[in-house]
């Protein structure tokens, strides 16, 4: 009775710090052994939107939480998917609230997935502040030709594509 009480009580705490945004989003894998929990994994998850604006013939993009190296893949495949719907090559990328949780090898490794998807758009990236993967992925990107550029805010990128 004691261990499940624990439990509860741990979990009514992840669930508080997740709605109060200062946890990422977990699973919670519990093994009672001996009457004690043995642990938590966390859960690799984003959040995408994806828009046209006629206006500046563009698709905006949003991708906003913890992605693993198939998410980045998975979401410049939608990227490319609504541009062809649209008949648009511009595509505005806002992953300032994008966090990797993969090795910044695995960045070379799923470029050509990504290149295929994106290699004939002009790509502008929104970056947070912790742009080193930001960086490594435009240095990769552009190894193989691609218009792409990264950007700190909103509207210098979008002002960028309008040039194009």
């Amino acid at each position: 009775m004691f261990s499940f009480l624990i439990l509860y009580l741990l979990t009514v705490i992840l669930i508080e710090l997740y709605n109060a945004r200062l946890v990422q989003p977990v699973i919670i894998f519990v093994l009672v052994k001996n009457s004690s929990v043995i642990g938590f994994r966390n859960m690799h998850k984003i959040s995408t939107s994806v828009t046209f604006d006629e206006c500046h013939d563009l698709i905006m993009m949003k991708v906003r939480g913890v992605a693993t190296a198939n998410d980045v893949v998975s979401a410049y495949e939608k990227a490319n998917l609504y541009a062809k719907k649209h008949n648009s090559s511009k595509v505005l990328v806002d992953v300032s609230e994008l966090e990797h949780r993969f090795a910044a090898i695995d960045i070379v490794n799923i470029m050509p997935k990504v290149v295929h998807h994106i290699g004939n758009l002009h790509i502008a990236r929104v970056v947070g502040f912790e742009g080193y993967m930001h960086d490594l992925f435009l240095q990769k990107v552009k190894r193989f030709n691609i218009s792409a550029e990264n950007f700190e805010c909103f509207k210098s990128a979008r002002e960028w594509l309008s040039r194009l």
